[in-house]
């Protein structure tokens, strides 16, 4: 699922529920004595659809929103553990092999690398790291020119400024730890931590993922 899947249907219900209440409050001009029971019929009729409507949206959507949910507590479990590897902390450039579940990572686009670089940056502080979730080319290590049209693939290039395009490479591997569970369940576990119990959440986010790192090329 893309984030359009996400946030088309929410605009779409807005729109309708602006226009339902355009239609619940409109009267008339011509309007007959006796219409009132005609009125009535096409309020609860209109309140009735847009429940319908609402209701659907949920039920069509739901997998979705706890896919989205529930890796944004697996990318928070990463922040949490990778600050502490050496590797990836002495590294510039980090080749990200995701092995999380859900269709949420999107490998085939172009932001994932944004979206892991930005990961990288929340866990050290800075943006001085380059994350590209795509194999070097030789399968060793990436060259200055892999690195630059990967650079360039992520579309805010000015982003990645501070990132020292020849400095040392890493891979991290990124696989789901124990505590690993069916996005619903999880996204359900994640809001009881957040929400209810929070001396929970540390050990949630330490059991949701397993890093591995090594380095790349000579270094």
């Amino acid at each position: 699922m893309s984030r359009d899947n996400v946030l088309f249907p929410l605009a779409v219900s807005w729109v309708t529920a602006a226009l339902t209440c355009m239609l619940l409050r409109f009267r008339w001009p011509w309007r007959m004595a006796g219409s009132d029971w005609v009125e009535q019929f096409v309020q609860r009729a209109g309140i009735a659809g847009f429940c319908a409507l609402l209701a659907s949206q949920a039920l069509f959507d739901w997998r979705n929103h706890a896919d989205w949910q529930a890796h944004h507590a697996y990318y928070r479990s990463v922040i949490e553990k990778v600050a502490r590897d050496q590797n990836i902390a002495k590294a510039s450039i980090v080749e990200m092999i995701d092995k999380l579940p859900g269709d949420r990572t999107l490998q085939g686009w172009k932001y994932p690398t944004s979206i892991w670089s930005a990961i990288l940056s929340a866990a050290f502080g800075k943006m001085t790291r380059l994350a590209i979730p795509f194999p070097p080319a030789n399968g060793s290590f990436y060259t200055p020119q892999e690195i630059s049209r990967r650079l360039r693939d992520t579309e805010v290039a000015f982003m990645f400024s501070d990132v020292d395009l020849n400095g040392p490479q890493s891979r991290l591997v990124v696989a789901p730890g124990q505590g690993a569970r069916n996005p619903i369940l999880l996204t359900l576990a994640y809001w009881r931590a957040r929400f209810l119990a929070p001396g929970e959440m540390q050990d949630l986010l330490q059991s949701l993922t397993e890093l591995k790192s090594t380095r790349l090329g000579s270094w």
